[in-house]
């Protein structure tokens, strides 16, 4: 079985996900439970696919060209 060095993290936890996006924990849940930010059920803890936030992140994404000047 191969060591949790080498295994990849698929779900994070609501700590985790608000560090990686830089907002509260209570903002990330406030988008699990909208189901603006799908999450799954361990046990009693919510927690989000990797996947899923790596989708959520590309949704929000805007491609901008350089700023005219008016």
């Amino acid at each position: 079985m191969p060591t949790s060095a080498t295994t990849p993290r698929l779900l994070l936890s609501t700590k985790e996900v608000a560090h990686a996006l830089g907002v509260s924990e209570r903002h990330v849940k406030n988008l699990m439970y909208s189901g603006v930010l799908p999450s799954v059920t361990v046990g009693r803890l919510r927690r989000v696919y990797i996947g899923d936030l790596h989708s959520y992140i590309d949704e929000r994404r805007e491609v901008t060209g350089p700023r005219r000047r008016l």
